[in-house]
């Protein structure tokens, strides 16, 4: 690549797209041309009509020009005459970097650049959520899954519906079991575990809270399992306390519970 300027003392032109320089052939016909009187075959070996072309046309295109000057000489002399401008007088091809076979590369990165930041740009949104406690303003980037959404995996997870109770009457401990009972989840993997806080009668009772709850499980009354020490969080002898465990299959509705 070179660059052209009217102004320029060489004697330079352009002929497809390529760059020859004829300043040194030019001076050198020029000069002994001035001294001698006669142009000397040996020094003005190209054609008349060629070397005026780019004496009189510098730093132009001189492309169809240079082809009519060439339709009117023998093929013979043309390809000399490019032989010794291709050998002795080549000096560059012209910028190209404007042509189409670079602008549209330009064009095609620019528009896989867009489609790159566009994504990034939609994959981080930026949100803001209000403070509990000071009720200010925090930015929060909040990440955006793309295509399509994932299912979550199915793992087989069991849930514990814990009871505590103490005091309560059959009727609210009833409704409370058979309402775990029904729950819409697998009956093999869901556990009713109900622990009565001592064996105590609350008002309007007629027997224990632990009573009420194995009749209402549908337990034998002449089940006694062996009572299993633990410790509570207490004081001295307030620290040791006594269990009972039973279990079996609560049935309610066509659910049959563990």
């Amino acid at each position: 690549m070179c660059k052209l300027d009217s102004a320029d003392l060489r004697q330079w032109a352009i002929y497809k797209k390529r760059v020859y320089d004829l300043s040194d052939y030019l001076y050198t016909v020029k000069y002994y041309s001035a001294s001698s009187g006669t142009d000397l075959p040996n020094y003005g070996f190209f054609n008349s009509d060629v070397s005026s072309l780019f004496s009189t046309n510098t730093g132009q295109d001189i492309t169809k020009a240079l082809d009519k000057v060439f339709a009117g000489m023998s093929t013979e002399d043309v390809d000399k005459t490019l032989t010794c401008l291709n050998t002795a007088f080549y000096y560059g091809e012209t910028d190209f970097r404007k042509e189409a076979k670079c602008t549209v590369q330009n064009y095609l990165l620019l528009a896989f650049s867009i489609i790159i930041i566009t994504t990034i740009a939609a994959k981080c949104e930026l949100a803001t959520v209000t403070n509990g406690y000071d009720n200010q303003l925090t930015p929060v980037l909040a990440a955006l899954q793309l295509g399509s959404k994932r299912q979550p995996e199915l793992l087989d997870k069991f849930v514990v519906c814990q009871v505590p109770c103490y005091t309560e009457g059959e009727e609210s401990l009833k409704r409370t079991i058979d309402s775990l009972a029904v729950l819409n989840y697998d009956d093999k993997r869901k556990l009713i575990f109900i622990i009565c806080d001592g064996n105590i009668i609350g008002s309007g009772n007629n027997r224990p809270t632990p009573r009420i709850v194995l009749d209402i499980l549908g337990v034998d009354p002449k089940l006694d399992p062996e009572p299993l020490l633990f410790k509570s969080i207490g004081d001295g002898s307030k620290q040791l306390n006594y269990a009972k465990v039973y279990s079996g299959l609560y049935e309610h509705e066509g659910h049959v519970v563990p």
